[in-house]
């Protein structure tokens, strides 16, 4: 079911009745939160899994421990690949343009709370999660710069992709269906482009406009790779296990 897709994680921002520990989570602290006087702010962090049934069983079990969920708040989605090369074939503005074309298709768009995470500051995005326009906007992320929609930074780091652009959900059903958002629309994404399992234009059409950005953008992580030196050698240690 996961696909490309090795392993999933998640990090929720909430409001807590109480600051503790939950199974299956690392607890944190996030002061770009808030809350209602009377719970606490709290950032649950899953431990990474490619078990869905069991992931969805720890949400649960969570939710009964969130009082609040407000604009200020999100859910950020880490995503790592079973194929090491992977990782850069997403490092495409025309990945992020296709998957937010898909996002806008969904439920979460119709949220208020969603579209100003996304189209903030006359369109750039919000503060913690600025929009993907140009190649260099991905390269500020191998820079440090994580708070983008989605975050490639975290390749270095943690071996995912994180994916930043969701508000916070008020039910552990909703942050399920982020995460099969994701996993449906990346192996889309992959399969289509690179036709790794050989059904062809899956996506009716989409296929000739992915295919363009193909030597763009591999003529630009190079380019991204020459520049920059210490991408090549931290991205062999965590990314390439070398």
């Amino acid at each position: 079911m996961l696909g490309h897709i090795d392993k999933i994680g998640t990090e929720i921002e909430c409001g807590a009745y109480r600051y503790d520990e939950i199974p299956g989570f690392v607890l944190d602290d996030d002061g770009s939160i808030n809350t209602s006087n009377n719970l606490v702010t709290a950032e649950y962090k899953s431990k990474p899994t490619n078990n869905l049934r069991l992931l969805a069983k720890r949400m649960y079990k969570l939710y009964d421990n969130i009082g609040d969920i407000n604009e200020t708040m999100g859910l950020h989605i880490h995503i790592s690949l079973k194929d090491q090369t992977d990782y850069f074939r997403l490092c495409s503005v025309r990945f992020w343009k296709y998957l937010y074309a898909q996002f806008r298709k969904t439920s979460f768009w119709s949220s208020n709370i969603q579209k100003y995470r996304l189209l903030a500051h006359d369109g750039r995005g919000g503060e913690y999660c600025e929009n993907i326009n140009e190649p260099r906007d991905i390269d500020r992320t191998f820079s440090g710069s994580r708070y983008r929609a989605i975050n490639f930074d975290s390749m270095r780091k943690f071996n995912t992709v994180e994916f930043r652009f969701f508000k916070a959900m008020t039910s552990p059903n909703e942050v399920m269906k982020a995460v099969k958002f994701l996993i449906k629309n990346i192996n889309t994404y992959l399969d289509v482009l690179y036709n790794k399992n050989g059904n062809g234009d899956v996506l009716g059409g989409t296929k000739k406009f992915l295919k363009k950005d193909t030597n763009r953008t591999t003529k630009r992580l190079k380019q991204v790779i020459k520049e920059n030196q210490e991408i090549v050698e931290l991205g062999k240690n965590r990314i390439f296990g070398v």
